[in-house]
């Protein structure tokens, strides 16, 4: 899985935080994925190994995927 979160707007990531529900930890990571922050760098940061990293990251894909289909954002 591979998804860009840089590239969000920040309408995108507001949304995005008021509707998937993100865990503490969660909201962290996608927050530092957001700021363009490599797994390595995200692992580093929050004292994370590279597994907790990624599982973090497949709850926030599966989470947006959720919200994006059913909680469009309004333009």
């Amino acid at each position: 899985m591979r998804y860009n979160f840089s590239k969000l707007t920040q309408i995108e990531i507001d949304h995005y935080l008021t509707f998937a529900h993100f865990t503490d930890t969660e909201r962290a990571v996608f927050l530092l994925l957001c700021d363009g922050f490599s797994t390595t760098a995200i692992e580093e940061r929050l004292h994370m190994s590279e597994a907790t990293v990624g599982r973090n990251k497949t709850k926030i894909y599966d989470k947006i995927v959720i919200v994006s289909r059913y909680k469009p954002l309004e333009k």
